[in-house]
């Protein structure tokens, strides 16, 4: 089902971004991916049953949160209702941090609502993810590496989302 989905919302972009030029295409491509009207969002770690790093999730994850409260991107989940109609609607970054055997691996998406218009369906799907791989057994090299992910997340966010957000602080 996943797959289906995921399918379709790539037939769906390609098919409206046709007849556009190249800056045209990635604009409409960003805005699907990242435009949340600067709403908050909520966080999710994720833990690998695998993995013999729990610490160094909770560290990552920690660094996630401190740079979403610094963007004033960030909302915790029992505020959610503050802003969404439900559960389902509340837009999140999900985040993998760990160590598998050598490799480390550190995933960072972002998921929303998004509709199906051919089956006037909404559901929630993953809208932009980022997946390094690496062998470095090294805690600070692999935060390092997590903090420049977590920071092209945060940038693109708020560069998508720039009219929206400066409209939203722009009374704070």
């Amino acid at each position: 089902m996943k797959f289906l989905l995921t399918f379709t919302l790539a037939l769906v972009l390609a098919g409206t971004t046709l007849g556009m030029d190249d800056d045209e295409a990635q604009a409409h491509v960003e805005m699907f991916q990242l435009f949340n009207e600067c709403r908050p969002i909520a966080m999710l770690v994720e833990y690998s049953e695998e993995g013999t790093s729990d610490g160094l999730t909770t560290e990552v994850g920690a660094i996630l949160l401190n740079r979403l409260r610094a963007a004033r991107i960030f909302i915790p989940w029992a505020s959610w209702l503050d802003y969404y109609k439900n559960v389902w609607d509340v837009p999140h970054v999900s985040l993998l941090a760990g160590m598998v055997a050598d490799v480390h691996v550190i995933q960072i998406k972002l998921r929303k609502q998004v509709l199906d218009e051919q089956m006037n369906k909404a559901g929630s799907a993953t809208t932009w993810d980022r997946v390094i791989y690496g062998q470095s057994d090294s805690a600070s090299f692999i935060k390092q590496q997590a903090s420049e992910v977590i920071d092209e997340f945060i940038s693109e966010y708020l560069r998508v989302n720039e009219k929206a957000c400066s409209e939203r602080w722009k009374d704070e």
